[in-house]
């Protein structure tokens, strides 16, 4: 009666043991399934935030370019600019000048003095 006590107990033992190693089993791949799931969301989230700093990178060299080009425009048309001031400061000038010249002849025809 022993041996069938030791008996039916060693195979309660043996069954629970069974049974708590094929639940971990079944728990590990639950786990290894949700942990490939997990990682492949990832790399697509990855891949997406990759893509969108891409973008990104591409649009600000397409800014920084086109703000060279505005920039080199930007310069060129102050160049312009300048030239039209200092052109325009010139005939200022050149506009007193006629006119300083032109009250100087006044005047001295008046007082009678050539010119």
């Amino acid at each position: 009666m022993e041996n069938s006590n030791n008996s039916t107990g060693l195979k309660v033992a043996l069954g629970i043991a069974l049974v708590l190693f094929l639940a971990t089993g079944f728990y590990a791949m639950n786990l290894n399934k949700k942990s490939n799931e997990v990682e492949q969301e990832l790399t697509e989230q990855k891949r997406l935030v990759m893509n969108d700093l891409n973008t990104m990178a591409k649009q600000y060299d397409e800014a920084i370019s086109e703000n060279q080009i505005s920039n080199k425009n930007l310069i060129d048309a102050r160049g312009r600019i300048q030239g039209l001031i200092d052109s325009l400061q010139i005939s200022e000038t050149n506009v007193k000048i006629v006119e300083i010249q032109t009250k100087i002849r006044i005047v001295t025809k008046r007082n009678g003095m050539c010119y």
